[in-house]
């Protein structure tokens, strides 16, 4: 007989493997004893024997099938192997046996948000700080998920709640600065970040948030020495590396910070997969700079392969398809329009990676012009559940069903917004690429607006999407065929537009604008209706953080590199082009 009391001997002392062994023999000789086999599973999660764990855990439930635990060790391992939707039914067992467990709601949220439910996830999270209103750590994972839906207003009071609640929970600081930094309020950024450091200095991420920080701001020597704080240290973080492969080349230290990213990589475990798809990114950034294209291919590669492949071409070309039909010539000369004809908004749009960063910088370095960046407000108005379009039946179908005092209502809401943004400025910019989708909509709402299409050449344009790591709205972004496919989709909805709008629209071509700027920024000026500024040539001197993926670009002065970058990569491209080319 095996004495339990030196099983747990064992485990005390870590003595994993004899703890094991002794537990085999236990559980043999007790079968019916859900406890043994938990800590049994335990034991092997420990050893990092994530399989063998989970049997011993589906064990569990077998013998004892109404045991949280035994749902809620499954789900964790289920989780920490990569399954995150097996994971999810596992966890929501558990939390169903015993709903007033915080640990198991906290793993089921992340696990939610992980499989893309991401308002399941909210719901979940508000059961859990309806049960325990004073939860901090609650309050920080409600931020989290509204920091990554874009609700900047609400992770920023969540935050603060969890601070309340926890007063020493760092991360919620580091959440903080993170959204400081992304909407551009540096100084409040930088704020938390400090704030951590004074009373834990060597605090890495607080470090690596200011690394952040300075290199979006262009603070390249201050963003070098925090990067080298912690590299000298002996840390290995995502955040750090992916920082230093971006800098590296100002200050001849490529190859340390190559060597640094690939450590940092390897030592990560299968599992970590978003931070292996970022440190991917990174070194395929790094690659493609240095002119070993194949390489940066290959990394590029990896980095997609870490997303699930979730988009469906036949359904958004059926999208597409319904959107033209719906906003028929005919319908666009009947439809009604809201009543205020400001020429405040310009919409920017055009496919990701096509220059809208780069044509919102140039507008708005004018002194009459203010950027607002990519807001989310059409978007809103055509997805939110309660919102008046979707009780129409939706879109594009239920836009027909509005009345000229309901577009009144969508387009004030959307004014009062520009209002908070600036009461000032003569126009303010909306860089929302994929409004694109709603041009029809947008003609209706904002009669006296101006809309500024952005077009590059699609190889290169659908290369870069390919290159870039996005995070949401995307889901066509991380395979080639798809990107072309979706391409192909944007130019027929764009072609249309052409036809049947009847507001102001310029289509700014990417390589001209770049072989020719200052010609093509007067026209896009005279567009606009704004008398000529120097400022608009010396768009990088402005002082405006940039939190989109062309950041780095619209810090410096233009540059040709980026046309006709494709012919890199062109060995790779069979796919994409066969999409391009391709009716549908």
């Amino acid at each position: 007989m095996v004495d339990k009391a030196l099983i747990n001997d064992c485990l005390e002392r870590k003595e994993f493997v004899r703890a094991e062994a002794l537990l085999q023999d236990y559980c043999f000789e007790h079968p019916a004893d859900p406890e043994s086999f938990y800590l049994l599973g335990q034991t092997l999660a420990q050893m990092g024997r994530f399989a063998d764990a989970e049997l011993a855990f589906r064990k569990v439930i077998k013998v004892q099938p109404d045991a949280a635990v035994g749902y809620g060790s499954l789900g964790s391992i289920l989780h920490q192997s990569g399954r995150q939707k097996e994971a999810v039914e596992a966890l929501q067992k558990a939390c169903e046996i015993l709903p007033d467990d915080e640990g198991y709601r906290l793993l089921l949220i992340e696990c939610l948000e992980q499989v893309g439910r991401r308002q399941d996830a909210f719901q979940e999270c508000y059961k859990l700080l309806e049960q325990n209103p004073d939860l901090g750590r609650g309050y920080f994972v409600l931020a989290v998920l509204c920091f990554c839906s874009q609700q900047y207003a609400d992770a920023i009071k969540n935050y603060q709640l969890a601070l309340q609640y926890s007063p020493d929970l760092y991360d919620a600081h580091v959440g903080l600065g993170k959204v400081y930094t992304t909407i551009g309020e540096v100084a409040q950024a930088r704020r938390h970040y400090e704030q951590v450091l004074k009373e834990k200095p060597d605090h890495v991420e607080s470090i690596a948030g200011l690394a952040i920080l300075h290199e979006r701001c262009g603070e390249m020597d201050e963003a070098y020495q925090k990067v080298r704080s912690v590299v000298d240290r002996g840390h290995h973080l995502t955040t750090i590396a992916n920082v230093y492969t971006n800098i590296c080349g100002q200050f001849d230290d490529c190859e340390q910070a190559v060597q640094y990213a690939e450590a940092t990589l390897d030592g990560l475990s299968e599992n970590a997969r978003y931070e292996r798809k970022v440190l991917h990114f990174s070194l395929g950034r790094r690659y493609d700079k240095s002119g070993d294209y194949d390489k940066a291919f290959e990394h590029y590669q990896l980095a997609n392969s870490k997303f699930p492949l979730n988009y469906d071409p036949a359904a958004h070309t059926d999208l597409v398809t319904s959107i033209i039909q719906t906003f028929s010539p005919a319908y666009m000369m009947a439809a009604p329009r809201a009543s205020n004809n400001s020429s405040r908004p310009i919409f920017i749009v055009g496919m990701p990676r096509s220059g809208t960063s780069l044509v919102e910088q140039i507008v708005s370095s004018h002194a009459e012009v203010v950027a607002a960046g990519e807001l989310e407000d059409i978007s809103d108005m055509i997805s939110k559940a309660s919102g008046v379009i979707a009780a129409k039946g939706g879109y594009p179908l239920g836009v027909p069903r509005l009345t000229a005092a309901q577009l009144d209502v969508l387009a004030g809401s959307y004014h009062a917004h520009l209002q908070q943004i600036s009461a000032d400025a003569k126009h303010i910019t909306d860089k929302m690429p994929h409004n694109f989708m709603a041009l029809g909509l947008i003609a209706q709402l904002f009669p006296g607006a101006r809309i500024i299409h952005c077009v590059r050449d699609p190889l290169d344009t659908c290369l870069s999407i390919y290159f870039q790591d996005f995070t949401r709205h995307h889901d066509y972004a991380v395979d080639l065929r798809n990107i072309g496919t979706h391409y192909r989709q944007y130019q027929k909805l764009m072609n249309h537009w052409h036809n049947v709008l009847d507001i102001p629209m310029v289509e700014v071509e990417y390589r001209k604008l770049i072989l020719e700027q200052e010609k093509t920024t007067r026209d896009l000026l005279d567009f606009c209706e704004l008398v000529w500024d120097a400022a608009c040539m010396n768009f990088h001197d402005s002082k405006r953080v940039v939190h989109t993926a062309s950041y780095s670009q619209v810090t410096q002065p233009i540059y040709q590199q980026s046309v006709e970058r494709w012919r890199h990569y062109e060995r790779y491209l069979d796919d994409l082009k066969a999409a391009l080319e391709r009716d549908y």
